[in-house]
């Protein structure tokens, strides 16, 4: 399944403005909050562009979100061999507050990729690249796993499969790559993209592109991210990376820790 969208149209998706639940809010003198899906509740609200501050979000790692993503347009320290994407778009949002919507690199840059090992992508003139843009439209990719995901569960509910057994339980191909012992649970439940926006209550999704959207009803935030990692070639590294280095600037603009919670203040 191919679905295709912009960057606004997975913000309406989450533009609801989330309400920590009191159950929350009451433990963060305390340490992590102890929270579950039915403590939270949404609200409607109209997403609008505004400033860190309107948001309750410190300025400086705001102001650094492009600079996170453009890192990325060139081989880096942690994504070194290739750049990890021609272009992307971001938006990151607090309380139905846009504070940064931009689009960084190209939308279109590479007519093929080289040969192996080196698989140098090969450029098209300065006039054929196409910029991108905010609405720039992009392919979610992976949709698919929100029914894998379902089936699943069902047949957990059944008894026919183990939350705790290995994946190659039931399907032996994924034992391939040193993956013979990763557990059920732990494919159903993969939130390490999440970085410091990670929390008990915390959802999203990610595709085989490079797309993200991690919304976290506890610090009331989202952070989408739009790009093509595939162009010109999948083989070009891990997506990772980047989606943990977006999610951590929104978290640290928020104030969050590690673990996901904003401690008190000193």
């Amino acid at each position: 399944m191919i679905i295709r969208l912009t960057v606004r149209c997975v913000a309406a998706w989450t533009g609801a403005t989330m309400a920590a639940p009191a159950a929350a809010r009451g433990r963060l003198d305390t340490g992590p909050p102890i929270v579950s899906p039915t403590d939270i509740r949404f609200r409607a609200a109209v997403l609008r562009p505004g400033t860190p501050a309107q948001a309750g979000l410190l300025p400086g790692p705001v102001e650094q979100l492009p600079s996170v993503v453009e890192r990325y347009l060139v081989a880096a320290g942690d994504h070194p061999g290739h750049p990890a994407h021609a272009g992307a778009v971001l938006l990151a949002a607090r309380d139905g507050v846009v504070v940064r919507r931009v689009a960084v690199g190209t939308a279109v840059r590479y007519s093929a990729v080289g040969p192996p090992p080196d698989r140098t992508g090969v450029e098209l003139p300065t006039a054929e690249q196409l910029p991108a843009r905010p609405d720039t439209i992009f392919d979610l990719a992976s949709v698919s796993k929100l029914f894998t995901t379902i089936a699943a569960l069902q047949q957990v509910e059944c008894g026919r499969v183990d939350l705790d057994a290995p994946v190659a339980r039931y399907v032996p191909e994924f034992a391939a790559a040193g993956k013979a012992t990763v557990p059920v649970r732990f494919e159903l439940n993969n939130h390490s993209y999440m970085d410091g926006l990670a929390s008990p209550v915390t959802f999203g999704h990610t595709g085989f592109t490079g797309t993200s959207v991690v919304v976290d009803p506890l610090s009331r935030s989202f952070v989408i991210l739009l790009r093509n990692r595939v162009h010109p070639d999948r083989g070009w590294g891990s997506h990772a990376v980047v989606r943990r280095a977006v999610a951590r600037g929104l978290a640290d603009a928020a104030r969050l820790d590690a673990d996901g919670w904003a401690p008190p203040a000193t």
